[in-house]
């Protein structure tokens, strides 16, 4: 049979039944109360009574006496007895109660704490939050990978775009619906992406199955920046959490050996019942069926009390407990009600009651037959049952009284001693199912975070374990622990070998008998002499002195964990079926309690690494932008340091463009100085070209006057021939006059020709400049393409470098502007320099042409003056003579008009050339001002 612990006593085991037993003595103990005035008229009965008791025999007396003395204290003792009693079972069986619907609190916290911490688990999934992984893992690959969360009660897992609030991976078992395909306007989505927290929506009907659903949803944040990308929610049926309400229940009530049913309901904040032991209960406000249930959930504690349910008008005993906020679980406001029914909870009390009648009835028989034997003997006998009596209803089970024979008085001694035994027993099952209850809660380990706080609980369960079994040892043997194999926890009774203590590690458990373990099997020896065991194990079970033996695994999520063993040293043991029930169930609690520490161990390692990931690449980019500053003043000999993480190969890419930033640099000034060195070289030159435009503008223009006068001299002969035809006779003085005319004009002609050659020779030289700008002015538009270039690759490597190149970009910007003046001022001088040397071929050829009819009037000024040389000897010829000078000074006339016109477009072209000139010299002052304004930007680097 079980072993419980001896003698315990109400006052121990509920102190609250002292305090009522305390009242119940103020109350025997107050003073009577004084008879009224009125009571005059009972005082012949009283006569009457007294004369009868004067005539009767003192047999009679000692009769009455001994009956009255031996029944009365009884019936006194058995009611106070009774009302104590009654009143202790009442207290407890509200207690317990009250510890069933806490149980079921605490069962329905563990699973909504399970689903918050799924959820919260599988927003952590790697191919979520990296992005490599992401890219490569497929929608197929995720969904598949979901799907194997959907045996843990989780019916659908989907995973939601943050931003458009799409469905984007959906795992849901086979007998579910599709989802809706957005979840914009949902409130629980909304939740998580405002305050990017978890959260647990109301329970409700499911859009997609129509069934009440328990849904949590988490946020996915990127690994890398942080950001907000996905929701990923879990939806659970409330039809399974009844399910494990149900399976706990049942697992309690086999462990105690109840059989009863017990009612069950769990409401939302509005009272609205979503769980129930009843499923035409669902979807009703609770306080429907009982009205106390308002008060009850206001109170906001465990509460136990006896309410009518108002449908059936039928009492049940009612107890609540709401379910607290926890640091795995936030506040949902829901409350748990737990209904027994009044007949099924009060059958103990019953029970005691029909005992007490019953033995009332038999000592009042016994009492009666021998109240003469006992009447001198019941003072004192009845005296010490009564003093006992006032000890049981105080709560001290322990009392007993002395029996010394087999008299009345002896038979009530034992009844009253068997009475308290009653009691006791009974006390002690209760005091018995209570300790299971409190050992298999400690068991649970809600409030466990660590390692250190997992030790305590095994050191609990396996204290807790060995004393309210009875046995000589229990411990807790751990596969792979923190130190391996090997145990764990221990409790030894006092005088017995320690195994903790010894260092028990075996590891040679041969792997199909791990298996069996985690299969559930469950290994019981009531003696060892007779156990087939390993020799080495028979040893071992020897010098621990172990007689009877218990192994239960510890198996959670199909994973074996470890054994809990329980020894018996004193002497061979027959294990009963509650001892191995409640060991396996403290062993499944205690696999749950580890499952959970680990997965928390590893979420919190998980979450810790992440954090020193982040700090360390945090500090390398602040490292990283101190050592890169003194670039953004323009230092270009600065490097960063190159490391192994990615902020290295961040390091590694800015060098890189800064080395190709300041082979741009060196690029642009030595393209800035070569400008500036031409247009300084060229500037001479120019100037020159532009002095020498002028004499030329001023040598044209003493030529014009020349012709001019040419002209003048050639209208003065022609009018001379005129008047020759009328006066031959001044002929003699007409020719000598024509004879000097004729010599100025070859004079003039030929100063004209002279004048008109070395104005060829100037404008061809003036050509030769001119081509030589030309060739410059290419070699400057080659320098502003190739400048322009660069500042376009400057730009383009700041772009890359990114926010810390965009002092260059701005640099290039500018470089690549005075770039593009140059090429416009280059293009503007290349047009004008085309304009000159057109003109100028325009001249040379109008020189040429000016050249040739000059010797053409020289040969006929010559023919002239030998036509005059000969008028003297040939007068006859004079008439013809002055006719063909007439002619020759009409095309003399004619000649002059020519050159003049000639001389006149050759003085325009050089005044021309002149003014494009100076423009021209004004070009190369602004592109030296725009090479000294680019060699200042590119100066602003340090290339070295």
């Amino acid at each position: 049979m079980t072993q419980v612990p001896s003698k315990p006593t109400a006052s121990n085991v509920y102190p609250e039944f002292e305090e009522i037993s305390d009242a119940s003595n103020w109350t025997a103990s107050s003073p009577a109360q004084p008879a009224s005035s009125g009571s005059r008229h009972s005082q012949a009965p009283h006569l009457k009574l007294l004369r009868w008791w004067q005539s009767i025999s003192i047999r009679r007396k000692a009769t009455v006496l001994a009956i009255a003395l031996g029944v009365v204290p009884v019936l006194v003792v058995t009611g106070a007895s009774e009302y104590f009693a009654i009143r202790a079972l009442e207290a407890n069986v509200r207690r317990e109660q009250k510890a069933r619907a806490i149980a079921v609190s605490q069962d329905v916290a563990g699973i909504a704490a399970e689903r918050y911490q799924t959820v919260q688990a599988l927003a952590q999934t790697p191919f979520l939050t990296d992005a490599q992984l992401r890219n490569e893992t497929s929608t197929q690959q995720q969904q598949q990978y979901f799907e194997q969360f959907l045996t843990q009660g989780v019916n659908s897992i989907v995973v939601i775009n943050a931003k458009t609030g799409d469905a984007l991976v959906e795992a849901r078992s086979p007998d579910q619906a599709a989802t809706f395909p957005n979840f914009n306007d949902i409130d629980y989505f909304q939740a998580v992406i405002q305050t990017k927290q978890p959260a647990i929506a109301p329970v409700r009907r499911s859009k997609a199955t129509n069934d009440l659903s328990f849904l949590a949803a988490a946020p996915v944040f990127d690994r890398q920046s942080g950001e907000l990308l996905y929701v990923i929610r879990t939806r659970t049926s409330t039809s399974y959490i009844s399910d494990r309400i149900q399976a706990s229940i049942k697992a309690r009530a086999e462990l105690v050996g109840e059989d009863q049913k017990t009612n069950y309901y769990i409401a939302d904040d509005e009272g609205e019942i979503f769980v129930s032991s009843n499923a035409e209960e669902i979807e009703q406000p609770l306080n429907k069926f009982f009205p106390t249930f308002t008060q009850l959930a206001e109170a906001d504690r465990a509460e136990a009390t006896r309410s009518r349910n108002a449908i059936d008008n039928e009492e049940y005993l009612l107890s609540y407990a709401p379910l607290k906020e926890t640091a795995q679980l936030p506040d949902l406001d829901w409350g748990i009600l737990v209904a027994e029914d009044s007949a099924i909870a009060s059958a103990a009390q019953r029970q005691l009651l029909l005992a007490l009648v019953l033995g009332l009835g038999l000592t009042a028989m016994v009492v009666s037959a021998l109240a003469t034997y006992l009447a001198d003997r019941a003072t004192y006998p009845i005296l010490d049952a009564a003093e006992a009596v006032k000890k049981i209803g105080e709560g001290d089970l322990d009392a007993r009284l002395e029996v010394g024979g087999r008299d009345e008085i002896s038979a009530l001694g034992t009844n009253i001693n068997n009475m308290a035994a009653q009691l006791q027993t009974l006390l002690a099952a209760q005091t018995f199912e209570a300790a299971q209850e409190r050992l298999l809660t400690t068991a649970k380990g809600s409030g466990v975070l660590g390692r250190a706080e997992l030790q305590e609980i095994f050191n609990q369960a396996v204290e807790g374990a060995r004393t309210l079994l009875n046995l000589d040892r229990v411990v807790i043997y751990r596969f792979e622990g923190d130190s391996g194999h090997g145990i764990v926890a221990e409790s030894a009774a006092a005088g017995w070998p320690s195994a903790l203590e010894e260092g028990v590690k075996d590891s040679c458990i041969p792997t199909e008998l791990r298996e069996a373990y985690r299969q559930g099997r469950v290994v019981a020896t009531p003696d060892s002499a007779e156990a087939e065991w390993n020799p080495d194990y028979m040893q071992l079970m020897e010098r621990l002195q172990v007689k009877a033996n218990l192994v239960v695994p510890i198996v959670g999520s199909d994973r074996l964990y470890g054994l809990l063993i329980g020894h018996s040293c004193s002497k061979p043991h027959q294990w009963e079926e509650v001892e191995i029930n409640l060991l396996k169930r403290l062993g499944s609690e205690l696999a749950l309690t580890i499952y959970r520490v680990e997965l928390l161990e590893q979420t919190t390692n998980l979450a810790e690494e992440q954090r020193q990931i982040k700090e360390g690449l945090q500090m390398r980019a602040l490292e990283l932008l101190q050592e890169v500053d003194p670039i953004s003043r323009g230092d270009l000999t600065t490097r960063a340091k190159v490391t192994a993480d990615e902020i290295g190969t961040i390091a590694d890419s800015y060098n890189v463009t800064v080395d190709n930033l300041r082979q741009i640099v060196l690029q642009v000034q030595d393209a800035a100085n070569q400008v500036a060195t031409t247009t300084y070289t060229n500037e001479a030159s120019i100037q020159t070209l532009s002095a020498e435009a002028l004499e030329q503008a001023k040598s044209i223009s003493i030529a014009l006057s020349l012709v001019q006068e040419m002209a003048e001299a050639v209208q003065t002969v022609a009018h001379s021939a005129a008047e020759a035809e009328m006066a031959v006779q001044q002929a003699a003085q007409t020719v000598e006059v024509g004879d000097e005319t004729m010599n100025r004009t070859v004079v003039g002609i030929q100063g004209i020709r002279a004048t008109v050659a070395d104005t060829a020779k100037k404008v061809k030289h003036l050509g030769e400049s001119s081509q030589k700008i030309s060739k410059v002015v290419e070699l400057i538009s080659a320098f502003a393409a190739q400048t322009n270039m660069l500042a376009l690759n400057a730009s383009i490597e700041a772009s890359r470098a990114g926010e810390e190149g965009r002092g260059f970009a701005v640099v290039a910007n500018e470089v690549r502007g005075l770039a593009r003046q140059s090429a416009e001022a280059t293009e503007e001088i290349r047009s004008l320099i085309s304009s000159i040397q057109s003109e100028t071929n325009e001249v040379v050829a109008a020189m040429e042409a000016g050249i040739e009819q000059v010797v053409t009037g020289t040969k006929l000024v010559d023919e002239t003056r030998q036509s005059l040389n000969n008028i003297t000897a040939v007068s006859a010829q004079i008439s013809k003579l002055v006719e063909a000078i007439a002619q020759s000074t009409v095309m003399q006339s004619q000649a002059s008009e020519v050159v003049t016109q000639t001389m006149k477009d050759v003085a325009a072209i050089a005044e021309k050339t002149s003014t494009e000139t100076s423009q021209v010299s004004s070009a190369f002052e602004q592109l030296q001002q725009v090479a000294q304004t680019l060699q200042k930007s590119v100066n602003q680097f340090k290339v070295s």
